[in-house]
């Protein structure tokens, strides 16, 4: 782990050894960081093209640009800017097509390629920016924005072991650096001197710094102070609520989220969380003060590590008296994360006492996992689902996704015709997965008649728009025949 509080010239340092020491150039993942560069690479591709009669602008449609963005929706299709991709106000439902492209161990299991077979068909949620949703597939569109119009890919990626690859996929630009803390003082560093040169007129390396800052689309209304989205960044004014990109945040509701700084002046805060598999990372700006400060880690522990040690660097740095106990407050969402597994287990077991084995319908004849067995393939978007034998009397099943052995889960029967592969805590952790603790995420129906299962990709969507029908082909495991109609 690694933390910098960078106040003027004055860099402070704190280390935890493991086997090799960590140092300001050691190499961590900034996840969600990453946001903020190519927020600012678009701002740099925008500022080259002024003056041009078709040159790029923040309000220029993505179709415009990519002729094979092609939404289903007629209004998104037309009307989606690079404003609204690099903000989060697109109001597109980003859960299912991320549970399926992103699975354990952070294998990314479709082809980059597949880009737009997959937002083409995403479903809306709210009306175009109307409110503010995480969309990770809005910084995939923007990646391919700069691929085309810059002529340049993204760089290779560094050669750490188990380090998560994002070369070459959708998630290259949402969260694929890598980088130190060396590097990111650096970045701290130039962001603020831009903020300060801008505010005097002057234009440094970074272009149109005050729009990539602006205030432009709320989270989390009603809020009494300031708490918005930016191009990459997350604006707030203290005292207010922070962390609320990071994993920290849905453990408690919005009214009962610890507020920073209650009882101290108001000060104007940048900020942005990360994460991937086996990284945290934080970054915070205070402009006012010329301060900034980068929390990276390289584990994904039981809460988001990396925002309560920035909470705490903080509160020392500005010498907050709000009385917040960071400490405290970690061991609690520690707490209520593992709880969380806890509770996903003790709703499975009230479903299978209400549905005993006695009372499943079963079909004569063949064991379920010869008559469910085989390779059931989505119509709308290029995943496909192996249902294999289980071990046992034949009850239980196994599934896996894409074909990959190192992605396969225990599949058991729950009630009827609906199946569970959840997981506790420590499998979850074990298999290098975000967490994920909504029942309706890990049950599949089978529609034997059909030949057809189910799968709730999105459970953050009403039933049945989150759901994800896939069919099984004809010949088991023959991996190029199309679906069954």
């Amino acid at each position: 782990m690694c933390i910098a509080a960078d106040e003027g010239a004055q860099v402070w340092l704190a280390d935890i050894k493991n086997q090799i020491p960590a140092d300001v150039h050691t190499i961590y993942g900034i996840g969600s960081v990453t946001k903020s560069f190519i927020s600012a690479t678009i701002a740099q591709l925008v500022h080259e093209s002024k003056g041009d009669t078709d040159g790029l602008t923040f309000d220029t449609p993505v179709r415009d640009i990519l002729p094979e963005f092609h939404h289903d929706d007629p209004i998104i299709n037309k009307t989606l800017t690079l404003t609204d991709i690099l903000t989060h106000r697109s109001g597109l439902a980003s859960l299912g097509a991320m549970n399926l492209a992103f699975q354990g161990d952070g294998d990314i299991l479709l082809p980059k390629d597949r880009l737009f077979q997959i937002v083409n068909h995403l479903k809306p949620i709210f009306p175009l920016r109307q409110n503010w949703s995480y969309f990770v597939w809005g910084y995939a569109i923007a990646g391919a924005i700069i691929e085309k119009i810059a002529g340049l890919s993204d760089g290779s990626a560094f050669p750490l072991p188990k380090m998560q690859v994002f070369e070459g996929t959708f998630f290259e630009a949402s969260g694929g650096i890598y980088s130190s803390l060396h590097d990111m003082s650096k970045w701290c560093s130039t962001m603020l001197r831009s903020i300060r040169g801008a505010g005097k007129g002057k234009s440094g390396i970074l272009k149109e710094v005050p729009y990539l800052i602006s205030n432009l689309i709320p989270i989390q209304n009603p809020s009494i102070r300031e708490r918005s989205y930016g191009l990459g960044w997350i604006r707030t004014q203290l005292p207010g609520l922070v962390g609320v990109m990071g994993d920290n945040a849905g453990l408690w509701s919005v009214e009962d989220s610890p507020i920073m700084g209650t009882d101290d002046a108001p000060i104007f805060m940048l900020y942005h969380q990360g994460s991937t598999v086996g990284y945290y990372s934080h970054v915070t700006l205070f402009p006012d003060t010329d301060t900034s400060v980068v929390v990276l880690t390289n584990s994904i522990a039981l809460s988001d590590a990396a925002d309560w040690i920035s909470r705490t660097v903080i509160q020392a740095l500005l010498d907050l008296k709000d009385g917040n106990d960071y400490v405290a407050l970690a061991k609690e969402a520690n707490r209520l994360s593992v709880a969380e597994f806890d509770q996903l287990a003790a709703d499975l077991a009230k479903h299978r006492t209400a549905c005993s084995r006695d009372n499943i319908k079963m079909a004569r004849g063949p064991s379920a996992g010869q008559r469910l067995s085989g390779r059931y393939h989505s119509k709308t978007k290029p995943f496909f689902i192996d249902i294999l034998p289980g071990d046992g009397d034949g009850t239980d099943l196994k599934i896996r996704f894409q074909g990959l052995a190192d992605q396969t889960y225990d599949l058991r029967i729950l009630c009827g015709d609906t199946y569970e592969w959840a997981l506790t805590h420590d499998q979850s952790k074990r298999r290098g997965r975000y967490n994920q603790v909504d029942l309706p995420f890990y049950l599949i129906t089978f529609e034997e008649a059909q030949g057809s299962l189910s799968w709730t990709v999105d459970p953050s969507l009403p039933k049945p728009e989150g759901d994800e029908v896939f069919w099984k082909i004809a010949h088991s495991g023959d991996e190029h025949q199309k679906p069954l109609s």
